[in-house]
């Protein structure tokens, strides 16, 4: 049996995990995806000394919705304003009516996760159990370095202890395609690489694979 590190439930009302085919128009992946994972744990507790490893992300029942109702590819188009600005880092005048754009956004409704992970550590100067009671010393006050959200700030999650989430996994079995792992720029390079991972949920659990690099 693989040794987890951590497990924390996150959920929220929205959620948008931005396919990154999409240019224009916001379309969500039907499920968290490892990098909007990372994001949450980074934000309940980070350091320099590791990094946030995903091994495992359960699709949960969300606790508003009555037992046995799934909220799984449960789709809402909403319409967002955002802003465009192309022109000088500091200008003198900016209006924001100018640059204000519309853009229709695919999100989800109701999510609900479970998000398994360990650290990855850098240097001899921690040790997992300290990170370990670290991480739930934060979760369990409620603390965080700043909001964790699902996707975008807009969409804010809200997170507690994973127990008894084996009770709440959706029994679902689909294969997803591909989803958006990672974006890294390797040292000295000015490009970024793109890391995809094949995304199969069995029994509403997705384990992780290492992802494959894309140029």
């Amino acid at each position: 049996m693989s040794y987890h590190l951590v497990q924390v439930k996150v959920w929220g009302k929205y959620a948008c995990f931005t396919r990154s085919e999409t240019k224009v128009e916001r379309v969500s992946y039907p499920l968290l995806t490892p990098s909007a994972a990372r994001g949450v744990l980074e934000a309940i507790y980070w350091k320099p000394q590791f990094r946030w490893q995903i091994t495992e992300i359960w699709l949960l029942r969300h606790p508003e919705l009555p037992r046995g109702e799934s909220q799984f590819e449960n789709y809402m188009p909403i319409t967002l304003n955002e802003l465009s600005y192309e022109g000088p880092e500091h200008p003198r005048e900016y209006n924001l009516e100018d640059h204000r754009i519309q853009r229709t956004c695919l999100m989800l409704r109701w999510p609900c996760y479970l998000i398994r992970a360990r650290a990855q550590i850098f240097c001899n100067t921690t040790s997992p159990t300290a990170i370990e009671e670290q991480f739930y010393r934060r979760l369990d006050n409620g603390q965080c370095f700043h909001q964790p959200y699902l996707g975008l700030r807009q969409f804010p999650a809200y997170f507690s202890r994973g127990d008894g989430a084996e009770e709440d996994r959706l029994d679902i079995t689909q294969d997803l395609g591909s989803v958006m792992h990672s974006v890294v720029r390797p040292e000295g390079s000015k490009r970024v690489q793109y890391r995809f991972v094949p995304c199969s949920l069995r029994g509403g659990r997705f384990e992780v694979p290492k992802p494959e690099v894309t140029k």
